[in-house]
């Protein structure tokens, strides 16, 4: 039985980084959108609801391609 290293994954770096970067950017975004709102409470926790899971989607798409990189 020969025991192999396992060999970094170069991508994850990558996905971080940017997960990190892109998370600060559409938060500020986010933020910025929010104070166009109507102050009713429905409103402003529908726009939570919706803003605070968008961000789900890409994050599963970059952690995929990260999670892949041995398939190329």
């Amino acid at each position: 039985m020969s025991a192999s290293k396992a060999q970094p994954n170069p991508r994850a770096l990558i996905a971080v980084a940017v997960l990190l970067v892109g998370l600060a950017v559409y938060t500020a975004v986010v933020v910025t959108l929010a104070d166009y709102l109507p102050g009713h409470w429905a409103v402003e926790a529908i726009y939570a609801l919706i803003m605070g899971l968008i961000w789900v989607w890409p994050a599963i798409a970059l952690f995929r391609w990260a999670a892949n990189w041995r398939a190329q």
